[in-house]
């Protein structure tokens, strides 16, 4: 046979994209449901990003101080260049490079299972089950095409657990140059989501690991942990550097505004094991319904096997320490009103990978593909599939019917609703104070005010400390916003139904009761629109206290409307 022909070797190159394209597909047919849905929150980032490529710098909108409003620098950054021609509806072009993302997860996780097992059939098979598995997860999918940073996290952490199990594995030569490689990514991570920076916790035990297994020189395990170290830092440092100088802060207005971990859930995943145990089977619960206690027997009891009776022999060892990360990430995390496990998303990836490949372990030392060990192989990977997708649909069906805050919703209520205000009642380009922000800052010609707190300062400071009495005087005396909008929460921590000035600048639009508020004891607090009586003439404001403006109808599309890019000089 010609040297030049080497049929063997392409297949060998091509096998890992074959096998990860099957799932990728179940993926896009999951991804399919929920249409052009967008969480709003992803709008954030689409107006910084199109704030950046437009030169006018990481600010939400132009000609307003910076304040790092977003908590994921290199999804923004790399997002930026699709919105250089302010696409109205980009849902498509965002979701398409969502998809990317998570083919080249699926890919590398691929590839990590055939550097986990020698026998082929068997790392396909993990790769495939695992794959498969987590297409159909509706927490893994909803969110992964929801405009929000989670397709890129997902890929740097595959990419991460790659590299380290390729630094555990490899050829000792090799072995900087993995370090290195582990150190980047982790960094990437931790700029994607900050508590992605847990995530340098894993290197560290798979160094020590791979030490163990290896019984090589401790010298090399420490020079090239303290190359993890230095690569990883020095990114971080490199943008903390940045943050100090451009936005004046230390930490992410994120932080301030939604909080972060906390000191005391740090000290309740240290108490005893039995308190943590109930986010444990939750998320056991949510993916594998009944079957939860059986796989978490079985994870746990392989995983104290292999840790103490095959850590020189087995591979799969090095998938716990990551597994473990994303689950302490998830108990230290406060609890997210998205829903869906949205801060599970890494567990959800890593959980299903190592479920089978320790079932691949049972095989691994006798697997000669015969038909029954295929068959058995193939048989856990249906029963757990049917069971996938039977807990799954009416999961993924109640969200496409019902999703989380729309970004076109919120664009259609807030940025297009207040655009048609302020034409009807003739006040030109003013300033809005609302608190979900994303479509009305893609949409809104009016200076918007963050009444969530993500791209203001004081208000999320406020929020830090309570102070809802002092984001009153701060909206009252400092903002004084032209319009308001206020719902749930939002009117709680507004602290404007508490401040008599209140109802005596501003005018009633539209205004009902607040049943949420009312639930917990704020009696007087009422979900609605506000005009400021001063900004109108009195013909008009006449016309509003009559209640002539209050059933505005709310556009049922986004079609003829147009981004509007705030302009400073339209502003008052």
């Amino acid at each position: 046979m010609p040297s030049s022909f080497s049929p063997p070797s392409r297949f060998n190159r091509l096998q890992p994209f074959v096998i990860a394209l099957t799932p990728f597909l179940f993926f896009l047919a999951h991804a399919a449901l929920f249409g052009d849905w967008l969480i709003d929150d992803a709008g954030i980032s689409f107006a910084y990003a199109r704030n950046f490529i437009h030169g006018h710098g990481l600010v939400s909108q132009p000609g307003v101080a910076p304040v790092e409003g977003f908590s994921c620098p290199t999804w923004t950054l790399l997002i930026s260049p699709f919105f250089m021609g302010d696409p109205p509806h980009p849902a498509l072009v965002i979701k398409i490079f969502s998809c990317f993302w998570i083919f080249l997860c699926f890919l590398t996780v691929t590839k990590t299972c055939f550097l986990l097992f020698p026998q082929k059939w068997l790392a396909g098979w993990t790769a495939f089950s695992a794959l498969t598995i987590l297409s159909f997860n509706t927490s893994f999918v909803v969110w992964t095409i929801s405009g929000l940073e989670n397709p890129l996290y997902a890929a740097l952490c595959s990419l991460y657990v790659f590299f380290s199990v390729a630094y555990a594995t490899g050829p000792e030569k090799k072995g900087r140059m993995s370090a290195l490689s582990c150190g980047i990514i982790c960094a990437l991570m931790a700029l994607t989501r900050p508590e992605g920076i847990l995530f340098a916790l894993a290197f560290p035990v798979i160094a020590g690991i791979s030490f163990l297994r290896n019984s090589g020189p401790w010298k090399i395990i420490v020079k090239n942990t303290c190359l993890f170290g230095g690569s990883l830092m020095s990114p971080l440092f490199i943008y903390m550097l940045f943050r100090w100088v451009y936005f004046k802060d230390i930490m992410p207005n994120t932080f301030y505004a939604k909080g972060g971990p906390s000191f005391a859930a740090a000290l309740h995943l240290l108490s005893p094991p039995w308190q943590s145990m109930q986010a444990t089977f939750t998320l056991f619960s949510a993916a594998f319904s009944w079957m939860a206690g059986l796989i978490m027997i079985f994870l746990t009891g392989m995983c104290f096997h292999l840790l103490f009776f095959r850590t020189k022999s087995s591979k799969t060892i090095l998938l716990i320490p990551f597994v473990g990360v994303s689950w302490a990430v998830f108990c230290l995390l406060p609890p997210d009103w998205m829903g869906e496990f949205r801060f599970a998303n890494l567990f959800y990836l890593l959980m299903p990978l190592l479920f089978f490949t320790c079932v691949a372990e049972l095989f691994s030392d006798s697997f000669n593909q015969r038909f029954w060990q295929k068959a058995l192989l193939s048989g856990v990977t249906l029963l757990v599939a049917i069971q996938s997708l039977m807990t799954y649909s009416p999961r993924s069906g109640r969200f496409s019917t019902q999703p989380t805050v729309p970004f076109k919703v919120i664009a259609r209520r807030y940025a297009v609703k207040f655009n048609d205000y302020a034409d009807r009642l003739n006040t030109g380009a003013t300033t809005f104070l609302c608190p979900d922000l994303g479509g009305a800052l893609y949409f809104s010609r009016h200076r918007i005010y963050d009444l969530g707190g993500l791209c203001d300062k004081t208000i999320a400071r406020c929020f830090r400390r309570r102070d809802y009495a002092a984001v009153a005087d701060y909206i009252l005396d400092d903002l004084q916003p032209i319009f308001i909008h206020m719902h749930e929460v939002w009117s709680v921590k507004s602290g404007l139904f508490y401040d008599e000035r209140f109802r005596e600048r501003y005018a009633v639009l539209t205004e009902t009761k607040s049943e949420w508020a009312a639930k917990f004891g704020y009696d007087e607090v009422c979900d609605g629109d506000y005009v400021l009586k001063s900004a109108l003439a009195e013909p008009m404001l006449q016309r509003v206290l009559a209640g002539d403006f209050s059933a505005i109808p709310i556009r049922q599309t986004l079609d003829g409307c147009k981004p509007f890019p705030y302009s400073p000089t339209a502003a008052p």
